[in-house]
């Protein structure tokens, strides 16, 4: 019988594994609910339990429009903060300066509100910053699932340069200025690189880039514009 490490390696190679790899990504209030259900009190029992084959990691980021202090709270894409409320919705500003509202009774239900780009020049833009001080974590997690196949991802490209400009000005930007959504791209990438390699010196198996270019029935955008703003 395979390792789970053995296993996804297989399949990422295009080899035949024993059974089809398996990854568990679920919400906080589910998952509670799913533990106590099988009796057991932690993250690996459950995945022990269910078969699971991955575990996630990764390195986050610190700075940024994240104040020291604050009640760190979730937002759509990094941690984030209160900062006051909009027609009765609390409205929270993350680590990347961007605004959403949250529902009160529902998980994981926002929209988004400021995008910070359409209110300050680039040049002021505080990016954040990779923090490197996780690495040693990822590094002891490596070591204490070696059976397992370890995933790190990295920050969203297309998804987090839209939510920095708002959509519909990155596409109007995409044709009358590219050279400025080019710029935008260029620093997310500078930090998605960094997190990546610090991840592979990590020992992962599997460096995750998830991001959303498509919809129900096409792209978002022509193949052209995907060719010349994010084709790798």
């Amino acid at each position: 019988m395979l390792s789970s490490r053995e296993r996804c390696i297989r399949s990422i190679l295009l080899e035949e594994p024993d059974r089809v790899p398996l990854s568990l990504n679920i919400r906080p209030e589910p998952y509670e609910r799913l533990r106590r259900a099988l009796g057991v009190s932690s993250y690996i029992d459950v995945c022990r339990r269910l078969g699971v084959d991955i575990i996630g990691t990764g390195i986050g980021l610190k700075g940024g429009y994240l104040p020291r202090g604050v009640e760190v709270k979730e937002g759509p894409y990094g941690p984030a903060y209160t900062v006051g409320e909009y027609r009765g919705f609390e409205v929270r500003r993350d680590i990347w300066g961007v605004e959403s509202i949250w529902s009160p009774d529902r998980t994981y239900t926002y929209t988004y509100h400021k995008h910070p780009l359409q209110h300050i020049p680039l040049e002021e833009y505080r990016w954040p910053e990779v923090d490197v001080e996780a690495f040693d974590r990822v590094v002891k997690t490596r070591r204490a699932y070696e059976d397992y196949c370890l995933r790190g991802g990295v920050e969203h490209l297309w998804e987090m340069a839209w939510q920095l400009m708002g959509f519909n000005e990155i596409v109007r930007m995409m044709f009358v200025e590219p050279g400025y959504v080019d710029k935008v791209l260029d620093g997310l990438h500078r930090i998605r690189m960094q997190q990546a390699k610090l991840l592979c010196e990590a020992g992962v198996d599997i460096v995750y880039d998830g991001d959303d270019v498509g919809m129900q029935k096409g792209m978002m955008m022509s193949p052209a514009m995907w060719r010349r703003f994010l084709k790798p």
